[in-house]
């Protein structure tokens, strides 16, 4: 069984970890697991996890004045996570902002120039596929790409828009304009569209719009697509269980959807929480220390008695979004 799997890798990593200054506090209910952690002077930014439980992500030198290539990189939950592969040097330092897998391949974005690029997990191919300036947020539904992005001004205004991406040609289709700062996307397994507004944009709050309303484009962040209201958010990552995983920076958040959302905090950190996966009912997220400039990454599950009821109402959907 995937979760278990997942979960014997996880427990065995922990053992292996020792202290550092990254922390994830959990809340009652839960446990959270260090997986890994950075040299000082590397960082994350983005993160994603398969179905075996490996995790990919985007690994950035911080080093002043010449820091090194940023990388995407995997490690095994075979292994422990204690092996770190290479699998694209961008050649350059790049701030990294995705990373999400669709149909056997890797998207990843990085944002000091816009590229997005793909990774085929069959054959180790890499290909470009578009350049969209201020890429943030990346997720799947109906063959498209729904890219979150804020074109760079000099003003820094807060221009962000949501963008229907063309799978194959890499062309763009704006469908939300938010007027608001970088904010994540997920879409459930209906095709809903969900956005996360910024506690320095529009003030929070998620914003939910159908796939019938999102095909023909057009939305605002208006009153009547508020869903479920909180302080802000910076990353999302939509469950195998259905249900909604969102960070505001200092804590992990699962949302319940459907007629009457509810939201319990899972995790906690005085650090910075970056990107999230989630995978068979773990939920990976970085953490990073900006005073000694490294990240980890964590692993957070409910304790047993919880898990056990989240296991059969995932068993209970049976659709996926992605893989």
């Amino acid at each position: 069984m995937k979760t278990i799997s997942i979960l014997t890798a996880v427990f065995a990593a922990g053992i292996a970890i020792t202290a550092s200054a990254q922390s994830l506090t959990p809340t009652a209910g839960h446990s959270t697991t260090q997986l890994f952690q950075t040299a000082a002077g590397l960082t994350i930014g983005g993160i994603e996890a398969d179905a075996s439980g490996n995790i990919y992500y985007l690994l950035s030198d911080s080093t002043f004045p010449n820091p090194a290539s940023t990388k995407l990189m995997r490690r095994s939950a075979g292994d422990g996570y204690s092996t770190e592969t290479t699998l694209f040097d961008y050649g350059s330092s790049v701030y990294g902002s995705f990373v999400r897998l669709n149909t056997g391949k890797l998207y990843f974005g990085e944002n000091s120039v816009g590229t997005i690029r793909t990774f085929d997990l069959s054959n180790s191919s890499v290909n470009p596929l578009a350049t969209v300036g201020g890429n943030y947020d990346l997720d799947f539904g109906g063959g498209y790409g729904w890219l979150s992005a804020n074109a760079p001004t000099m003003n820094f205004d807060p221009l962000n828009k949501v963008l229907k991406l063309d799978l194959s040609s890499g062309a763009t289709t704006p469908v939300l304009t938010s007027n608001d700062y970088s904010g994540p996307v997920a879409l459930d397994a209906a095709g809903t569209l969900y956005y996360g507004a910024t506690t320095y944009g529009s003030g929070g709050d998620i914003f939910k719009y159908s796939a019938a309303e999102i095909a023909i484009g057009g939305l605002l962040l208006d009153a009547g697509h508020n869903y479920i209201e909180n302080p802000g958010n910076a990353y999302f990552a939509y469950g195998s269980d259905g249900a909604l995983y969102s960070t505001d920076f200092t804590s992990i958040i699962r949302n319940t959807l459907g007629a009457g959302p509810s939201s319990e905090e899972w995790a906690t950190s005085s650090q910075f929480i970056g990107n999230l996966a989630e995978e068979s009912g773990t939920v990976f997220a970085t953490v990073t220390d900006y005073g000694t400039n490294r990240s980890s990454v964590f692993a957070v599950v409910p304790e047993p008695a919880t898990a056990a009821c989240l296991l059969l109402g995932a068993g209970m959907l049976f659709l996926r979004r992605r893989r």
